[in-house]
């Protein structure tokens, strides 16, 4: 950053839709903290600092502290003297406010066939935690939308209801759907989620994300050994910090794939460090968002572009789930991400 008059940061509550329904308990409002800059110029820039509460590494007190420091240090021209290895999510949001900075300037031609929205990047459709009745709603509504690979949770509701969902998914996507399924950490390595995941490979599933609990490395290599479903990790991720620990990783649990998540994982510098290591083992990887604003989501678009594999299907949905979301230049298409350049940024709710 450079050329900046003034800096500051505010905290920005994301609401939910709540359709009929959703679980009692079921999250309905995710604060999201921004960095506004003003340059010399009289331009105003934006970074969100996707803080997600009981899972960001840095939800932690003294948050507001170093977003403070961090303000004060943009103003000098000194946030690289700033340690944020310990506040990942801090550091994505200089990231993207630096990217909106040079966006606006000569610096930066910020052109290429998804900005221009000429393409769009394939991404997978979300089934939002609820009743079943509602999850199997949504799983229709997303079969007739055209998306062709559909992401649900599990672990949440009785396995029984969620081997059903899965069946009438596979019913109604056919043999050619994408079907991934995210755990969140809620099984282990007992002979019952082998038996579990015997089943969600006869249903066809493509692959789990974070089976078991963070750290529990022994029940993760005997389900990667079991291979009836292969393995993509996710929030273990968030606790690796150098090239050294995250190598350390990869080759000890040996899993297929990774999913990445820039506010959580430490900023677009640290995915592509976990991307350079993953592409000299032959693991796969997709980048996801993690309930930001369009704000970030932009941002994570832009850098998915550059680093999506054919038939690989990004998680970049989760925009559509607010209703104060900041206006902006997104749109889906059936199950594609565009940009609509007809359309501009309104980020008048942020300065209200």
């Amino acid at each position: 950053m450079h050329n900046i008059k003034s800096c500051r940061f505010f905290p920005y509550s994301l609401f939910f839709y709540r359709p009929a329904g959703t679980s009692r308990g079921i999250l309905y409002e995710k604060l999201s903290y921004f960095i506004e800059c003003t340059d010399f110029d009289g331009a105003t820039h934006y970074g969100e600092c996707g803080l997600l509460k009981s899972l960001s590494i840095d939800d932690k007190p003294g948050y507001e502290k170093q977003l403070n420091l961090v303000c004060k240090a943009i103003v000098r021209n000194e946030e690289h003297l700033i340690n944020l290895d310990d506040w990942p999510s801090i550091r994505c949001g200089l990231e993207i406010l630096s990217q909106a900075q040079k966006a606006n300037t000569s610096e930066t031609k910020d052109g290429n066939l998804f900005t221009e929205g000429k393409v769009g990047i394939p991404i997978n459709g979300l089934i939002w935690m609820g009743e079943p009745t509602f999850m199997r709603e949504q799983i229709v509504r997303k079969v007739e939308q055209g998306f062709r690979c559909i992401k649900m949770k599990v672990g949440a509701i009785d396995w029984k209801e969620e081997k059903a969902l899965l069946e009438e998914m596979r019913t109604l996507g056919g043999k050619d759907l994408v079907i991934r399924v995210d755990a969140n950490g809620a099984w282990d390595g007992s002979k019952e989620t082998l038996r579990k995941f015997d089943t969600l490979a006869k249903i066809g599933v493509h692959s789990i994300e974070q089976p078991v609990e963070v750290g529990n490395h022994n029940d993760m290599k005997t389900l990667v050994r079991h291979g009836a479903v292969k393995i993509a990790l996710d929030e273990e991720l968030f606790h690796y910090k150098t090239n050294e620990q995250r190598a350390k990783l990869l080759d000890a649990l040996e899993v297929p794939y990774i999913v990445l998540k820039p506010s959580l994982v430490g900023g677009f510098d640290a995915c592509d460090s976990w991307i350079k290591l993953c592409e000299e083992r032959g693991i796969g990887y997709w980048i996801t968002s993690a309930l930001e604003s369009n704000v970030a989501l932009y941002s994570i678009a832009k850098y998915s572009y550059y680093h999506q594999k054919p038939g690989m299907f990004q998680g970049l949905g989760t925009g559509s789930l607010y209703e104060n979301n900041i206006p902006s230049p997104l749109v889906i298409r059936g199950d594609e991400m565009f940009i609509d350049v007809s359309k501009g940024w309104d980020y008048q709710s942020l300065r209200s």
